[in-house]
């Protein structure tokens, strides 16, 4: 399985075997990570709370892109998802 680590600041940490190596996922380098959850139905589709709001990924942690509007300063910081 795929392990992840949330950092802040400094993104969304992967590790393919187990955490014998890592590297930072696309678009989420300068986040800070607060929360994480996989979606039940389909695991490859997961969302993370950040300090810039909610970010979602439908490919396995690879890519990612904000879901939650910028301009909603309540939706700035999530600490839970």
């Amino acid at each position: 399985g795929l392990w992840m680590v949330g950092a802040a600041p400094g993104g969304l940490w992967l590790s393919p075997d187990q955490g014998e190596t890592w590297r930072v996922a696309s678009g989420t380098e300068k986040l800070s990570v607060y929360a994480l959850t996989v979606w039940r139905k389909d695991p490859r589709v997961m969302a993370i709370g950040t300090n810039q709001g909610v970010w979602i990924s439908h490919n396995r942690a690879q890519h990612w892109r904000r879901i939650s509007p910028a301009t909603i300063p309540d939706l700035a910081a999530i600490v839970s998802v």
